[in-house]
């Protein structure tokens, strides 16, 4: 690896994680190691079906959540996604060192941080100590301390959403 980069895909645009995702695909087709962890998730999206059909060793998948946290349907309480988020960041930092990933990706992780289910500092330190790896840092609102250190930030835009024409998420669209 030359450079380390660290990215950041945030804004309320969709396709933060869809962009991520063609990411790890770039990197497993340059024979990577790949850590997608995913902090406030626990439904396999259509992404995470397909990518567990490639079976690919060079590939692990961590879903650390219990969904959403503040939003319709969510029915587990604050002191539960906090309990899921320091669990993503204690897995992060043993597979960082055991598994030593080229490419990490950590989905949602600046809503869960700017929700303060987590804390940036952590993050960043975790971050820091691991010069040879690539990071994506997905999710809307991200927090200063990952701009500070990211060298490519792209904000997705919203410009116009089917849910605000009473169109609800579809497999295969939304997820």
């Amino acid at each position: 690896m030359k450079t380390r980069i660290i990215a950041i895909l945030t804004g309320n645009g969709k396709g933060k994680t869809t962009s991520a995702v063609g990411t790890i695909i770039r990197a497993l087709g340059h024979g990577h190691r790949v850590l997608l962890l995913q902090f406030m998730k626990e439904t396999e999206s259509g992404e995470i079906k397909f990518l567990k059909t490639l079976r690919n060793p060079n590939l692990k998948i961590i879903q650390s959540g219990r969904g959403f946290f503040k939003i319709k349907g969510d029915h587990s309480t604050e002191e539960t996604h906090k309990k899921y988020a320091t669990l993503a960041i204690k897995l992060l930092q043993k597979e960082l060192k055991s598994f030593s990933p080229t490419l990490t990706v950590l989905d949602e992780i600046n809503t869960a941080c700017s929700l303060g289910l987590t804390d940036a500092k952590q993050v960043v330190e975790s971050i820091m100590k691991n010069p040879k790896t690539h990071f994506i840092l997905t999710g809307r609102n991200a927090p200063k301390e990952f701009r500070t250190i990211a060298n490519l930030i792209t904000e997705m835009k919203e410009v116009k959403h089917p849910f605000n024409e009473g169109i609800h998420a579809q497999a295969g669209m939304e997820f």
